[in-house]
């Protein structure tokens, strides 16, 4: 699906993207981000009006956020121009969860000045 979503939204807490036809709001995404004690949010909401399509949007969703938790914290790591923590687990390649949660938390990122 080949579409061009207005910005409505966009900061520190997240984005949200809208798509009007003729006035109506026929499509909503709304990406927010949080901090915790523990680490981070991530928060992801889609609102569809029509039934025609949303299939391939719902796909490209589920299938980009579930590789957030492959692919974010090697970014983290390597913009903190520090490598990888490797757990050993799924073939030696994987970030350890307390690792990117000690990492993430409010005290390391506003030391690190991010």
């Amino acid at each position: 699906m080949d579409s061009a979503e207005y910005v409505e939204k966009l900061d520190e807490e997240g984005i949200s993207l809208v798509r009007r036809i003729l006035g109506t709001e026929v499509f909503r995404l709304e990406h927010r981000f949080g901090r915790l004690a523990q680490g981070a949010t991530y928060r992801s909401r889609m609102v569809v009006g029509s039934s025609a399509g949303p299939t391939a949007w719902l796909t490209h969703n589920m299938e980009e956020v579930g590789l957030f938790e492959h692919i974010l914290p090697p970014l983290y790591w390597a913009a903190m121009g520090q490598a990888p923590v490797r757990t050993g687990r799924g073939g030696g390649g994987a970030v350890g969860r307390a690792q990117v949660s000690a990492a993430l938390s409010p005290s390391a990122l506003e030391g690190a000045g991010r």
